[in-house]
């Protein structure tokens, strides 16, 4: 090859390396791109006036729900029902807030009584429930959720995309295995903190013998639903109670009901079904078969009828294990080993149940030790009976089950909640130090047992070393712990 063409390749093959990977290049920089904003539904402080369009029909719940929507959207839209002239046709706004079922083709979707949807459809926003507790239910999850969006300018936006649907339990069976599936009516009353449903805080409470003051509620949360009813333990669960007492009674066919009375003429329609349709006209459980006794309806202590069966403490058994601990009343109507045991042991409930003070302290231990033989070391709760009587002096009556190594909460079986400050008082430091900083004091302080069931009531109650209380009034119990206590640390 000639040298002059040897020259030239040469000089092109410096130019190519030059070009391909010198450190003068400028590197190329990539385009840069933003994402698109999300477009936004203006409900508050746009060019559109929006309003408001409530279901005509609404009661209490659902007017509640309308107020605490309006709210929400700092009382600066309309509020309107979808109420129309007999015999006129509808007129639809373009720029409406449809709450619950109303005539608006939007939110004339059948959803079932626990269900509930939230979803802007076009310029509108729909917010619908299969019932008016399902739709409190929606507004109150807009409201824990923060759905809407508040900008500086004072705007209140929504997503334009935004869509939720809450399929909640339709079934009694969906909610018993699932009670989170359940809708509670209270929900916009009480905005019940995290750590008040968490069952492990529950269980290092009771631990503690001077620790925040716990709850439990008498035959469920039954100023919102029937007494000894699965929805009222629910209800109860929910707003963080520590335990729940229950009542038990069997059948004429031998199945474990809640019930308080030993007949039905109080709790159920027996009256209106009695002796028809082939059921019997004795107004005493012990004479229905199950099958017959789920025929009849619980009605609320006001009399109001519902659709709530009677359940069986099976059920209240699934609904409470892992979530709170039961106090089985009415011990002579059931049998621990026969009836109650093969149940806890069926669903691993081992801490469940309270071994309750009606039973003889060699029965407890017995208790104690076949659950934590059975369940690899679990420790049941347990309640041992005390009295404030000076012969039978406290430390006395504890040293046996001392020995044993039982540490149970201790039930002050002779309290008096229509005297309480006196009965407090009458207690001798001598015997208040026999339990102070090892046991928990439990009294049934309840309205029905002369309790004044008031914060000022219960605050006397704990700064007195009394920390078990046992409560009608669920709602006002639990919204007092809430806010004078702090959650019990565990590891």
């Amino acid at each position: 090859m000639k040298l002059s063409n040897i020259l030239i390749l040469l000089g092109l093959l410096c130019l190519l390396l030059t070009g391909c990977g010198g450190t003068d290049s400028p590197a190329e920089k990539p385009e840069e791109t933003t994402a698109p904003e999300q477009e936004m539904l203006i409900l508050v402080g746009g060019a559109d006036a929006y309003t408001i369009i409530r279901d005509e029909d609404f009661g209490k719940l659902g007017t509640a729900a309308t107020v605490e929507l309006h709210k929400l959207l700092n009382n600066a839209v309309g509020v309107d029902t979808d109420w129309v002239q007999k015999g006129a046709d509808p007129i639809f706004g373009s720029f409406e807030i449809l709450l619950g079922p109303t005539n608006r083709p939007e939110s004339a979707e059948t959803l079932g009584v626990n269900d509930y949807r939230i979803a802007v459809e076009g310029k509108k926003l729909v917010i619908n429930g299969g019932s008016e507790t399902a739709v409190a239910n929606a507004v109150y999850y807009l409201k824990k959720n923060e759905v809407f969006t508040r900008t500086d300018g004072g705007q209140i936006t929504i997503p334009a995309d935004y869509a939720y649907h809450f399929d909640g339990g339709d079934t009694r069976e969906e909610y018993i295995e699932n009670p989170d599936l359940f809708l509670c009516s209270w929900v916009l009353e009480f905005d019940v903190p995290e750590w008040m449903t968490d069952y492990e805080e529950k269980k290092a409470a009771m631990a503690d013998p001077d620790g925040r003051l716990l709850s439990s509620i008498h035959r469920g949360d039954f100023q919102n639903y029937p007494e000894n009813s699965i929805e009222g333990i629910i209800s109860a669960i929910r707003m963080g109670a520590d335990s729940v007492e229950l009542d038990i009674y069997r059948s004429r066919d031998g199945v474990l009901v809640l019930m308080h009375d030993a007949t039905l003429d109080r709790t159920t329609d027996f009256a209106q079904k009695a002796g028809k349709n082939g059921l019997p006209t004795s107004n005493q459980i012990c004479d229905w078969s199950f099958a017959e006794l789920r025929q009849l309806r619980l009605r609320m202590n006001n009399k109001q009828p519902t659709d709530y069966v009677i359940p069986t403490f099976e059920e209240a058994l699934r609904v409470c294990c892992g979530r709170t601990t039961i106090r089985l009343d009415r011990f002579g109507e059931w049998n621990w080993d026969g009836e109650i045991y093969p149940l806890v042991r069926k669903y691993g409930a081992y801490d469940t149940c309270i071994i309750n003070y009606h039973f003889k302290l060699d029965e407890q231990l017995a208790i104690v030790a076949q659950i934590q033989k059975d369940s690899g070391g679990v420790t049941p709760p347990v309640y041992y009976r005390i009295y404030s009587d000076e012969a039978k002096s406290w430390a006395a009556q504890l040293k046996s089950i001392e020995r044993q190594g039982l540490s149970p909460m201790l039930r002050w079986q002779d309290f008096n909640a229509e005297t309480a400050e006196d009965d407090i008082t009458a207690v001798s430091a001598q015997l208040k130090a026999a339990v102070q900083g090892k046991y928990r004091i439990y009294v049934d302080g309840h309205k029905m047992n002369g309790g004044a069931e008031t914060p000022e009531y219960w605050t006397y109650l704990h700064q007195n070393g009394v920390n078990f209380v046992l409560t009608d009034d669920g709602m006002a119990i639990q919204k007092f712990i809430a806010e004078n206590f702090e959650p019990t640390p565990y590891s």
